[in-house]
């Protein structure tokens, strides 16, 4: 889950800047996932991520995921300046405008790979400053567990504070 939260990425070499950081308390993101695996066939799934609180110390986020129907939330505490994608290696990157919840956004993209002991795969992951959280798309296929996976996620709606 960590992936989906994205780093700032800039044209510039800087320290990572956590993707909340830029936010106040109460912005939130909506994220929806489709999943297909091997012959347990396809899942749709969605998180809307909303920040509680920002010190130096700690990010605090609450997800609330929609799986099928039933709801469930949960809170997560992260570290200012701790990289989610320090287990993934990074490839090629690139400039693309998307249409996120009705707008047209700029938006970075960059490919990841991630070769694990128990998953390997490939991600692509498309960040935007302006939306909370940063990811606003990723496409991915990976295997783990003896099992093909591929899924896609994309930014249904967000409100920034």
């Amino acid at each position: 889950l960590s992936v989906c939260l994205g780093l700032d990425v800039s044209p510039t070499p800087q320290a990572p800047r956590h993707p909340w950081t830029s936010f106040k308390t109460g912005s939130w993101v909506k994220i929806t996932y489709h999943t297909k695996m091997g012959a347990a066939g396809a899942h749709k799934m969605s998180y809307t991520m909303t920040l509680l609180e920002v010190t130096k110390e700690k990010i605090k986020i609450e997800y609330e995921m929609n799986n099928g129907g039933v709801a469930t939330k949960n809170v997560i505490e992260q570290v200012p300046g701790q990289d989610p994608y320090k287990t993934l290696t990074k490839g090629e990157t690139g400039v693309e405008t998307l249409k996120i919840a009705g707008k047209s956004y700029r938006c970075t993209w960059t490919v990841y790979q991630m070769d694990q002991e128990q998953v390997k795969g490939t991600y692509k992951i498309w960040s935007c400053p302006s939306v909370p959280g940063h990811m606003v798309k990723m496409d991915g296929k990976y295997h783990s567990g003896g099992m093909d996976i591929e899924y896609a996620a994309e930014v249904e709606d967000f409100k920034v504070k």
